[in-house]
């Protein structure tokens, strides 16, 4: 199967200057992209043919002429996952039973509960990105992001049915405003908003409310990496207090040297929560990497200024800094390193774990339905 890679992302300059000219329409064929079709041709099953690029189950035949793309036997025209082999045909919602399963799809090509990126722009350079709505740029939008998943989906009103919201939030994004203990408030609410839900993934997240130093959601507090329980620590337990070379001001409020519970680490912060039964809950912990970058909005984060482009809904997420979150994740490299995430752009990064960082807490909501 090919990647899928437009020539206009291609390395160099001189490959982006050949992409330049494909996609302005001018000369001939180039040596990255024989037939100018805008793939490059190390991704480009057909590289002499501009009609074709995809061979998708490699019998020869592209994918604009190829009746059953999957191979499976089944003619697209009839399959409900024409681009996934699925021979059995297995749809647990029944097959065609809109608007349950707006498209009819079989189980191997169904929505799982993952988040999508929030992404609803194309790119195209030199020409720069639009909404994928509003694509005229030789339908490039059709191999790009914004075109699949439930941002896709948001943007043609088919949430419906079991897809559909339950609560609000940027694109396809599903969030839920909960209060002190827990329990949701409707999206308008004026009351203070303590954590959120997430109703695509399950789980929910701790929203930093205070600007007070001496709070412990404070949206100023960061922290050492540090857990000294051995499933998660990968044999280096992190550091538990500051480091005698980097100075005197601790990194989070409340800070007494001679009792550990205050200390600005991540496994005293989350005894504290869990001791303070946040939200009425007394399971909080440190995300993983999947988890973390599954409420990323990259689509928000390109909708603000450079200096203070956060990428995450901040009608839910507000008071996030654009700066490192820590992940429960280790470096498997590096093991006194872990992973974080740059809420910025919500690149991924490995750090120190000596290093301080931000911390949003999560937890798998088992409880969260007896308050619902």
């Amino acid at each position: 199967m090919a990647c899928i890679l437009l020539a206009a992302c291609g390395g160099d300059s001189k490959s982006s200057d050949n992409a330049a000219s494909d996609l302005g329409g001018t000369s001939g064929p180039i040596e990255n992209d024989l037939d100018g079709d805008g793939v490059l041709d190390a991704h480009d099953d057909f590289p002499n043919n501009p009609d074709q690029y995809l061979d998708l189950d490699g019998d020869g035949l592209g994918h604009t002429e190829d009746e059953d793309n999957d191979g499976d036997g089944i003619l697209d025209v009839n399959d409900n996952c024409p681009y996934v082999a699925n021979t059995d045909q297995a749809d647990s919602n029944g097959i065609d039973d809109a608007p349950n399963d707006p498209s009819g799809l079989g189980d191997a090509c169904e929505l799982s509960t993952l988040n999508d990126t929030g992404q609803e722009d194309y790119g195209a350079f030199p020409s720069g990105y639009g909404p994928c709505s509003d694509d005229s740029n030789d339908n490039l939008s059709t191999l790009q992001d914004c075109s699949y998943g439930r941002d896709q989906l948001n943007n043609d009103n088919q949430l419906v049915g079991d897809l559909a919201k339950t609560g609000a939030g940027d694109s396809a994004f599903d969030f839920t405003k909960l209060d002190v203990s827990g329990l949701p408030l409707a999206d308008q609410a004026s009351g203070v908003v303590y954590c959120i839900k997430d109703n695509v993934t399950g789980l929910v997240w701790e929203k930093k409310i205070s600007t007070n130093d001496a709070s412990v959601d404070s949206q100023f507090d960061s922290y050492y990496w540090f857990d000294e329980d051995e499933a998660w620590n990968a044999g280096v337990v992190g550091t538990n207090t500051m480091p005698s070379n980097v100075g005197i001001e601790q990194p989070c409020a409340g800070y007494i040297k001679e009792d550990e519970a205050t200390w600005c680490n991540t496994q005293a912060f989350i005894k504290r929560m869990n001791t303070a039964n946040y939200c009425g809950a007394n399971d909080w912990r440190l995300p993983s990497v999947e988890e973390i970058t599954s409420i990323v909005d990259y689509g928000e984060a390109d909708k603000q200024d450079f200096n203070n482009r956060v990428a995450v809904d901040q009608e839910y997420f507000s008071r996030t800094q654009n700066r490192n979150y820590w992940t429960r994740t280790n470096d498997a490299r590096l093991p006194a390193s872990a992973w974080s995430i740059n809420m910025a752009y919500g690149a991924l990064d490995t750090e120190p774990k000596a290093r301080n960082w931000y911390v949003r807490l999560v937890r798998d909501n088992k409880q969260g339905a007896a308050n619902e």
